[in-house]
């Protein structure tokens, strides 16, 4: 398989700092190295992207278009009820 970029969405960086009674202990560091263990297994060629900024992951998504990414995974995490700019980048 070819390139998969992995958007992690607004707030993951404070994954295993806050909240953690809600979404566990496991910092943004240690789910990437999860997803990236688990992806090498597979053969597959990953690129994590985070960004807290809107703008920064649509341009990160039409980047990925044009360096020929054949997919894209998107954790949209606080990006859930303002999406708009990033669906149109879809």
């Amino acid at each position: 398989m070819g390139k998969v970029l992995v958007i992690q969405g607004a707030g993951m960086n404070m994954r295993g700092k806050v909240q953690v009674e809600t979404f566990g202990p496991m910092t943004l560091e240690e789910i990437n190295e999860q997803i990236l263990g688990f992806a090498e297994g597979l053969g597959m060629d990953i690129e994590i992207f985070h960004s807290n900024i809107e703008g920064e992951v649509v341009n990160a998504l039409y980047d990925a278009h044009d360096r020929d990414f054949e997919a894209a995974l998107i954790n949209p995490a606080g990006y859930t009820t303002t999406t708009g700019p990033i669906r149109g980048a879809i």
